[in-house]
């Protein structure tokens, strides 16, 4: 499993309960637990292979190919902006 830089970012910003329920959500992905919700390309370009877990209010955006790639996590008010690429 890969974890991006920003994800690590975000991991290593909130408080410690918090990190370790995340670490726990992101240990589930592998399993294909929890609620996995599958992302249709909302843009040119964008991979087909996005999927979303949510736990709490956070989300976690992640990639499926030959291994799994953490590529956000994020609150679920600025997902939106995430998923389209805006800043």
């Amino acid at each position: 499993m890969i974890i991006s830089k920003s994800a690590k970012k975000v991991l290593s910003k909130v408080d410690k309960p918090t990190a370790e329920k995340l670490h726990r959500a992101i240990d589930k992905i592998a399993c294909g637990e929890g609620d996995i919700i599958h992302l249709k390309p909302i843009q040119k370009g964008m991979s087909d292979n996005l999927y979303r877990l949510k736990m709490e209010h956070y989300r976690i955006i992640f990639e499926k190919t030959h291994n799994i790639t953490i590529k956000s996590i994020t609150t679920k008010t600025n997902t939106k902006f995430h998923r389209t690429g805006c800043m």
